[in-house]
């Protein structure tokens, strides 16, 4: 059984399925990592897929992936791998596209991709690195 399989079950007190904002908060503390409230409604909004306010075992095996990949706790990297399904370490023009529109932000795919181009070129292949700067550009034309 995977770490993030007996994390997931220790922390569904409720045997519901899924793991709310205070579940997923113990469950991170955990894994060693803490985040603000804010931040934890943030990630549950950018890995639940069905948009139900809550995260199931695989949306939370892709946060708990995410979260052991980097050493810091910087959002912007948490997000980063969120967005890499194929788990191969960058992230390509559909699964850039496919966060950023999760998120809801104001721009539309054209402008997002025009943010992605501008740091990586026509080739939107993108490594954690240039997604930091993408989003740092994005929520400086956000203010």
């Amino acid at each position: 059984m995977s770490y993030s399989k007996i994390l997931f079950e220790k922390y569904d007190t409720n045997k519901d399925l899924k793991l709310q904002i205070d579940e997923v908060e113990k469950s991170l503390i955990d894994l060693g990592k803490s985040y603000t409230k804010q931040e934890i409604a943030i990630l549950i909004k950018a890995f639940d897929e069905n948009d139900n306010g809550a995260l199931e075992f695989e949306e939370f095996d892709q946060l708990c992936y995410a979260v052991e990949q980097i050493g810091s706790m910087q959002l912007e990297e948490v997000l980063f791998y969120r967005a890499d399904k194929d788990r191969n370490g960058t992230i390509d023009q559909d699964e850039y596209l496919d966060l950023m529109i999760k998120m809801k932000l104001q721009y539309s795919k054209e402008q997002l991709l025009k943010f992605a181009k501008g740091i990586c070129g026509d080739d939107v292949e993108i490594e954690p690195e240039q997604f930091k700067t993408i989003v740092r550009t994005i929520k400086s034309a956000t203010k």
